[in-house]
């Protein structure tokens, strides 16, 4: 998962047209202690553009207003960087199994990607 969140990082700060904030969610040694070392050693720190919070995605979710769809403990407060707001912004949730495919990209959209890799998952030709 570090070399994916790495990867995605340089796509889009190569981008034409890139996106203006990648913000990462349940970012903390408690959720995935490999993931916090292994990003330690990235210098995460310094990519531009990018938004790390201990806050999970349910937190997210609440400060849209919509329903949590889990119950998970963890910080009680997500504070969003200044290009988000609630009020001009609404969630988009990707996931591979959708039926619909993704054609068009909106800038007052925030586009929530999982981030859990499967390497048993088979592709279906």
């Amino acid at each position: 998962m570090a070399s994916q969140l790495g990867y995605v990082y340089s796509a889009n700060r190569l981008a034409e047209r890139p996106f203006q904030t990648l913000l990462h969610t349940s970012f903390n040694e408690k959720s995935s202690p490999r993931l916090w070392e292994k990003m330690l050693k990235t210098k995460r720190e310094v990519w531009n553009r990018c938004y790390w919070t201990e806050a999970g995605i349910d937190k997210l979710a609440e400060k849209f207003g919509e329903s949590s769809t889990s119950a998970q403990a963890g910080p009680s407060e997500l504070v969003l960087p200044e290009t988000i707001s609630p009020e001009t912004h609404s969630l988009v949730y990707l996931s591979a199994d959708a039926e619909e495919e993704l054609e068009t990209l909106a800038e007052n959209e925030i586009y929530i990607i999982g981030g859990i890799v499967d390497k048993n998952r088979h592709k279906v030709s």
